[in-house]
């Protein structure tokens, strides 16, 4: 059970504040039972019968959640995410280079011995290189847009589930009635933090696998650019004219 499964099933019971203790410890039982906590879910059985709404010192318990999802937040970063666009722009440079390669390649009015042959083959290898880095450049630019979706999510995520805490606050504070209400709040408040938490731990460590595959990819472009850069020979088109000194 999600942590918006526990908070909607209170928010939908606890309507009516002249009775919000009461309604509330229902509310508890019930999710106590379904989270297993069945020292808490006996507990809440008796508060519904002598409760009543009163006003009392918010606990540290929802606070500390919030502060835990906040350090958990900063580890995203801040501003908008980089985009690949620039890459996307490169590949599509590189793609409008191609016809141009190929509409450059020797035809049967060429010649000089092998000479066409040679230009035709070396023609090829930087056709081949164009499309090499036109490759290279939509990969990397695709893994820093889907990179930037995916931080954008786990963000909007974290920050749903520190509003969460706070609203669940309106609502649990009101089971905090005398000492037993104050245990019973404790212990319901302790229950939702750690359900967040947990749910905030999966969503910052999804986004540390979707790390680990973008980097792999982008780890491959590299490579891409690497085989260029070392098929890349400028001294061998100045070395095709090289008088004595």
């Amino acid at each position: 059970m999600s942590f918006f499964d526990f908070f909607n099933d209170v928010v939908d019971t606890v309507s009516d504040t002249a009775d919000k203790v009461a309604k509330g410890a229902k509310v508890v039982g019930y999710i106590a039972k379904k989270g297993n906590l069945l020292d808490v879910a006996e507990f809440a059985k008796s508060v519904g019968k002598w409760a009543s709404p009163l006003k009392i010192a918010p606990t540290p318990v929802l606070e500390g959640g919030q502060k835990v999802i906040k350090g958990m937040r900063w580890t995203t970063g801040e501003g908008d995410p980089v985009l690949g666009t620039d890459f996307v722009e490169g590949s599509r440079a590189f793609r409008e280079l191609e016809p141009r390669f190929s509409a450059a390649r020797p035809d049967d009015t060429w010649s000089g011995g092998d000479a066409p042959g040679h230009y035709e083959s070396r023609l090829e290898k930087q056709l081949d290189h164009v499309a090499i880095l036109r490759d290279a450049d939509a990969k990397v630019g695709q893994v820093m847009s889907r990179e930037a979706d995916e931080l954008n999510e786990v963000r909007r995520i974290l920050d749903g589930l520190h509003n969460e805490l706070a609203d669940f606050g309106e609502f649990s504070k009101w089971l905090g009635v005398g000492q037993i209400g104050k245990t019973l709040q404790f212990s319901v408040e302790t229950a939702a933090v750690i359900q967040v938490v947990n749910e905030a731990r999966k969503k910052l460590w999804e986004m540390h696998d979707f790390a680990n595959a973008n980097a792999a990819a982008v780890r491959e472009a590299i490579q891409s650019y690497e085989k260029v850069s070392t098929e890349a020979t400028p001294q061998d088109s100045i070395g095709d004219f090289d008088p004595p000194r």
